[in-house]
């Protein structure tokens, strides 16, 4: 069976990006706990690096993933620009992980079925990414500086959870990540 690390990315005195009336750290987390309850509901266990609005350090987020035996990590996040028309999805793997690589494009295929703009999968040297010792993505959900996709995002949370799950499963239901 298979065990997942979903880090709600930000949290506590932390907001992340803020703009339109909403503060990153929210979304992220509500879009994570959904996707707990799904992937649980489906049979896969899930443990979050943060369940409720608190402080957490990148390290004390990669000691989480680290120290359980999870088959991946994914950190959820939502974008942030000064331009106001920024917009679309982008996911993370780090550079020479060919086990995060498929995962990414696993997560990245199911998330373009939402009909967001694509930003592509790009590689990039994040800490939770670097030093997670598992396969590990970062997904950028949508610009919440942007006005129309802040709006979109805040009534879509379910469906973004959905798409990551599938993404997830398909991910796993390849040869196996490690």
């Amino acid at each position: 069976m298979s065990l997942i690390i979903i880090d709600p990315g930000h949290g506590g005195a932390d907001p992340g990006a803020v703009a339109n009336g909403l503060l990153e750290k929210d979304l992220n987390l509500g879009i994570s706990l959904k996707l707990k309850e799904l992937l649980t509901g489906s049979g896969i266990p899930v443990r979050l690096t943060r369940e409720s609005d608190q402080d957490l350090s990148l390290e004390a987020r990669c000691d989480t993933a680290n120290n359980w035996p999870a088959d991946l990590f994914l950190s959820v996040h939502c974008n942030g620009s000064p331009d106001p028309l920024a917009q679309g999805l982008e996911i993370f793997c780090h550079p020479g992980s060919a086990p995060g690589t498929r995962l990414a494009r696993a997560i990245h295929q199911e998330l373009l079925q939402l009909g967001r703009r694509d930003r592509g999968i790009k590689t990039a040297e994040f800490y939770v990414l670097k030093h997670t010792r598992r396969p590990a993505v970062l997904a950028e959900c949508g610009f919440i500086t942007n006005p129309g996709e802040a709006d979109w995002l805040k009534s879509h949370l379910a469906e973004m959870a959905g798409a990551l799950m599938r993404g997830i499963k398909k991910g796993l239901s390849a040869e196996p990540l490690n």
